[in-house]
């Protein structure tokens, strides 16, 4: 195997097998280059990858001609970033021209580096371009001087394998971990999404690992294998013969990192194998739990991770909707105790109890804030199960009395988020509070409770949402990922 070969993306004819192609090629980076300017030897120590390939992923990146080259260097030179050096970087291109005769784009950013004589590891694509070009790395000004131009000049649109700036293969590995994580170098309005999954093109190696958080280990020599997710038993929480929800994708994710991103074919092989429709086999009175006070939430354990449904008998015209699919999820209702519950809102974490302790029982309501006794420097920022909006007076009071920061809160604007169909009564209001306490008015007039179904992998939780998604229609207090 060669960096060239593993560079090249134009046979590459699912999102999939992006994901697979960009772990050898980072892998093999890692384990087996050496980034070479002039004297200095690196190795590379993190990497991002961007593509543009039409109709299987369309990354927002330059479009440059240069980027449909393989085996270059790509200078970040677009608009005024380039005159500043701690907003530069550079790509090694990717780009070609697929089996279908497509011109596609592609660039490999360079976001950190590791000099292999004395172990310093470079943090940042800005900072590791600097090193590569400036030849005195002890100025800290911010603008390119003349003989930094130069190399810069030198290095853009040069070739990787040959010149002062090139890229050595050994026949010697050096020994590694990788690291795999979501890319923070794209803008999130122009990442490319399907389904509300990104794919995880960012790989760390090194002393990079020490430096990061939240990235799941592709263990030292084990083979990457694609993970056939649907022999798995899906069960609820009031199933408590298996715990047992695509758990074996935690040691594919946790340990192989075999990642398969749910398309059209997958969700729908999954719906099929599992009726995830709202009376069906996993959202019925047997599996729906009521929910009274905090104590009903108890026999869910600490700690458990998986997707949680909420489900009330709010009438329709008292909700809000900011779903793209309106109250087509709201529909349909499972009969339990003479009450229709009909969805609300689903979620997913790695707290589930928590979660729906932040959601249902809030300690940042209306009626507390309002109160004068409320001592709390922050609204509560969950994020979810909105129905609950302030007026811009009553901000602008919660305000002055050091409650509400716009700059800070993560608050949800009305006019932003929600969808026609809503009610009128939300129309003149401010911004949404997350979350609300049950055991208030008018919340308490109502009942309330949840289905919850228990999975440990990540990609579970996503392809459980999906599915439910296509099959019902998004709940109407979630927006379009859910």
């Amino acid at each position: 195997m060669t960096l060239k070969k593993l560079i090249d993306f134009s046979s590459v004819d699912s999102r999939q097998k992006v994901f697979n192609q960009f772990v050898d090629l980072s892998s093999y980076l890692f384990r087996n280059c050496e980034l070479h300017a002039y004297q200095r030897k690196y190795r590379i120590a993190e990497v991002e990858l961007a593509l543009h390939i039409h109709g299987l992923i369309e990354d927002g990146i330059h479009l440059s001609t240069l980027q449909t080259n393989p085996m270059q260097f790509y200078v970040h030179r677009t608009g005024k970033a380039f005159k500043r050096k701690q907003v530069c970087g550079v790509d090694l291109t990717c780009g070609g021209v697929t089996n279908e005769g497509e011109i596609y784009y592609g660039t490999l950013l360079i976001r950190s580096l590791q000099n292999i004589v004395t172990n310093e590891y470079i943090e940042g694509p800005a900072l590791s371009f600097k090193e590569l070009v400036s030849k005195d790395l002890s100025t800290d000004d911010n603008k390119w001087n003349e003989d930094e131009l130069k190399e810069i000049n030198k290095m853009d649109a040069s070739s990787s394998e040959t010149g002062d700036y090139k890229i050595i293969e050994k026949t010697k590995e050096f020994p590694s971990s990788l690291y795999i994580g979501s890319r923070v170098s794209i803008p999130r309005a122009e990442r490319d999404e399907l389904f509300g999954l990104e794919l995880p093109l960012r790989a760390l190696s090194f002393e990079a690992k020490k430096q990061k958080r939240s990235y799941s280990l592709h263990q030292e020599n084990t083979q990457v294998e694609e993970y056939d997710y649907f022999n798995d038993e899906l069960v609820t929480l009031e199933d408590e013969t298996s715990s047992k929800v695509v758990n074996k994708s935690k040691q594919v994710v946790n340990d192989n990192f075999s990642i398969f991103v749910p398309t059209n074919d997958e969700i729908i092989k999954f719906r099929n194998l599992y009726n995830l429709s709202i009376g069906g086999e996993l959202f019925n009175s047997s599996s729906l739990r009521a929910l009274r006070s905090k104590s009903d939430l108890d026999s869910i354990g600490s700690g458990q991770q998986g997707c949680y449904f909420i489900f009330s008998n709010i009438p329709e015209n008292e909700i809000p909707t900011f779903s793209d699919d309106g109250y087509k999820a709201y529909k349909p209702c499972i009969h339990l105790d003479g009450v229709e519950y009909r969805c609300l809102y689903n979620g997913k974490g790695q707290k589930v109890k928590e979660r729906l302790y932040q959601h249902l029982f809030n300690a940042h309501t209306l009626d507390k804030i309002k109160s004068k006794d409320f001592k709390n420097k922050t609204l509560s920022g969950t994020g979810a199960l909105s129905l609950t909006a302030i007026t811009k007076e009553l901000a602008i009071e919660l305000e002055k009395r050091g409650i509400y920061n716009p700059s800070k809160q993560r608050l949800k604007p009305v006019d932003k988020r929600i969808r026609p169909g809503s009610p009128d009564s939300f129309k003149d209001k401010f911004v949404f509070l997350n979350g609300i306490d049950i055991t208030e008015s008018p919340w308490i007039n109502y009942s309330f409770a949840v289905v919850v179904i228990k999975t440990d992998s990540e990609f579970g939780k996503i392809l459980i949402e999906e599915a439910f998604a296509s099959q019902n229609g998004r709940p109407p207090l979630c927006g379009r990922h859910g």
